[in-house]
């Protein structure tokens, strides 16, 4: 629908996707998958057996579902069907799987960054992204050059400048979580217990929510915190799976938070 609540692709599909690059993943019956425009119609017929978003020009697609290629806005093949896997592009590059193994493809097709880690996920910003080797993550360029040394039991991508890697005890029980920025300087350490929210590790508008459990009667607490750890405000909630609201902004009144779900906390 548009903002006035009209429908503009009427509601004919099973399923479908996020507009990216003017296209969207769609599927009338839910087993095969195609891409359609803005007008809800077909500009790749349904031939697909697995399809991800069109990002970079580019969409990741298996026609078997055992081995993935990339086709443009075409439906041309830009990246021959190979690869055992393929995630969606971002700044670019898109990971790929072959053997067990990740490396990274750039909008030509190319394997920019060979295929030797044991995990990673996307150059999100910053051009850096998380990889592991050897069981501990650290932080490669474009050209797999490593720019952040693996040290990390785990490692998420980077968000405006900055980005959450976690350490776990020798026990293995607990974590320290921190946030560092580009040069794989610790900027602050999260509050112990705290840790990234199901809302993903990422700051946007400068701020991050991280959860943890409270001490008073095992309700989970939500903070959001700035770039410099300090805490914006914060809330209980009963229930540990809570979905933070998309747009949030440091000058929200709290007043007009609903008091049904969550308790309010402080703000600074």
């Amino acid at each position: 629908m548009n903002k006035k609540l009209e429908y503009q692709i009427q509601p004919i599909y099973s399923w479908l996707g996020d507009f990216r690059d003017g296209l969207a993943y769609a599927s009338m019956q839910g087993d095969k998958y195609g891409f359609v425009n803005k007008s809800g119609k077909y500009t790749i017929n349904e031939i697909y057996k697995y399809a991800y978003d069109f990002i970079d020009g580019l969409a990741p697609v298996s026609n078997d579902g055992t081995k993935w290629g990339c086709v443009n806005s075409k439906g041309e093949y830009v990246v021959s069907p190979v690869y055992d896997a393929i995630y969606p592009y971002s700044s670019k590059m898109a990971p790929f799987e072959r053997d067990g193994k990740i490396g990274f493809l750039n909008t030509s097709g190319k394997e920019a960054v060979m295929p030797i880690y044991e995990d990673a996920s996307h150059f999100f910003e910053n051009d850096l992204a998380p990889v592991c080797l050897n069981g501990k993550y650290g932080y490669i360029d474009k050209k797999g050059n490593v720019k952040i040394a693996t040290q990390y039991d785990y490692a998420f991508s980077f968000s405006e400048g900055y980005a959450i890697v976690a350490n776990y005890s020798q026990d293995g029980e607990s974590a320290t979580a921190m946030v560092i920025d580009t040069k794989g300087n610790v900027v602050f350490t999260l509050p112990k217990g705290f840790g990234p929210s199901e809302a993903g590790g990422y700051f946007h508008n400068g701020l991050l929510l991280i959860g943890g459990e409270t001490d008073t009667n095992n309700k989970w607490e939500y903070r959001y915190i700035d770039t410099k750890g300090n805490l914006v405000y914060s809330w209980t909630e009963d229930y540990s799976s809570y979905y933070a609201p998309q747009k949030v902004s440091k000058n929200k009144d709290m007043k007009k938070v609903p008091t049904k779900h969550f308790s309010l906390g402080h703000k600074k």
